[in-house]
């Protein structure tokens, strides 16, 4: 069991230094060509994140449709959040950028690698940041990639969906952008079947620390993960992104739960 961790462990990280390699290379070659290098650094982390579902045993299951708009822009897509490996599930479903906390930035490694994704920084606590965040989500969807985002602010530990937030709503209530519910679902691992009334064994949350997390998921052999597109939302009005935020909080739990009926 230590010797297969450190191996998947080891590997991880050699995925890790490649994509990095290539990101750095993808994100020059882009200085020129925009719009290009949006797209191009998605499906750079779409093929990261294909590659650590790989070593790490990530079975998904998707299910929905991908409805872009007329005009070619990406997709508003919001989750609900239980883990660090819901990023990975997410990336390798959808060729995207995320909005992130802005401490990720600083983190050895995986912030290098969400700095070249094209990742969205956001603290929180300040307002002229919200700004700027907003600016750079529709920068992104202007240039056909869809954005990520985890409106619960916070992971959850996989017994249900917590209240959205709904401060970047604001973004496609104002541009009209369409709203792509997606239900994140960890449905087994190693071949035995979660329960959905308790905490889920890859679920990151409250206090628990990251290291001894990954660290336990390691050891998993195979884990099996549904993703679940629910009908798409459009704003009635350009200010109403209180109620879109109510409205997708209610598609995506009920696609939850729908998967805990299953």
């Amino acid at each position: 069991m230590l010797f297969r961790k450190i191996l998947k462990l080891a590997a991880l990280l050699a995925v890790c230094l490649i994509i990095l390699v290539v990101g750095v290379l993808v994100n020059l070659a882009g200085i020129l060509f925009p719009r290009q290098r949006s797209r191009a650094c998605a499906w750079v982390q779409q093929m990261w994140a294909r590659m650590m579902c790989s070593v790490l045993g990530m079975k998904i299951f998707f299910r929905g449709v991908q409805e872009r708009p007329g005009d070619g822009r990406g997709l508003f897509v919001v989750s609900n959040h239980i883990s660090y490996l819901d990023i990975i599930v997410l990336a390798a479903v959808f060729p995207a950028a995320f909005l992130s906390k802005h401490e990720v930035r600083r983190w050895p490694l995986f912030g290098w690698l969400a700095s070249l994704a094209g990742t969205v920084y956001v603290d929180r606590a300040a307002k002229r940041s919200a700004l700027a965040a907003m600016e750079d989500i529709e920068e992104h969807l202007a240039h056909g990639v869809h954005v990520i985002v985890f409106p619960e602010g916070t992971t959850s530990d996989g017994c249900g969906v917590l209240p959205f937030k709904s401060t970047f709503f604001d973004l496609p209530a104002r541009l009209m952008v369409p709203v792509l519910p997606v239900a994140v679902r960890y449905l087994g691992i190693d071949g035995a079947l979660l329960p959905g009334d308790k905490p889920s064994p890859v679920a990151w949350y409250g206090d628990a620390s990251l290291a001894a997390s990954l660290w336990m998921v390691l050891g998993f052999t195979r884990i099996e993960v549904r993703v679940t597109c629910a009908q798409s939302l459009v704003a009635a009005s350009r200010t109403d992104r209180k109620e879109l935020a109510r409205q997708a909080q209610a598609r995506v739990g009920e696609a939850y739960w729908t998967l805990l009926d299953e």
